[in-house]
């Protein structure tokens, strides 16, 4: 085999390579399986298909708003909802929040949001000055399993 023949057949199966391992997902396939990059400032990105897993601390960026209305869930906006990507949160769960290490509370995730992505969780907070003055926070998260839900 020549010189030219042999770096033409590497040069194709590096593309192979990189269309294999680099591919979208398809299009039939589930929104919600797809790869989410988890990271926060100043901490290590996870990788992770699916959901957070449960019990287990994950970083966060906490943000706080204060808009009226109903969530991605259908219920009225309250304390104790947040929105978070239901691709690290599902909608529906609970999850405990940290904020500096310090606990704060217990809340349901019911909403979503176009820029809560990855691991941003957005605190619904009833009055809007409180909301500006929360700012933007590090803290972590720990989803909960399957019927430790809150009844909110």
């Amino acid at each position: 085999m020549t010189r030219q023949w042999m770096i033409a057949a590497g040069l194709l199966l590096s593309l192979l390579v990189a269309v294999a391992l680099f591919a979208g997902p398809e299009e039939d396939a589930d929104p919600a399986l797809a790869p989410v990059v988890v990271s926060a400032p100043d901490a290590p990105a996870i990788r992770a298909r699916a959901h957070a897993p449960v019990g287990e601390r994950i970083p966060v960026t906490l943000t706080a708003y204060c808009l009226q209305g109903t969530t991605r869930e259908g219920r009225p906006v309250a304390p104790n909802l947040v929105a978070a990507d239901p691709r690290l949160f599902p909608l529906g769960r609970s999850i405990e929040v940290y904020v500096r290490g310090k606990y704060r509370g217990q809340y349901r995730v019911s909403d979503t949001g176009d820029v809560v992505k990855g691991s941003i969780i957005d605190l619904w907070m009833e009055d809007c000055d409180d909301a500006r003055a929360f700012g933007r926070r590090r803290g972590s998260a720990v989803l909960l399993p399957p019927g430790e839900e809150t009844s909110s």
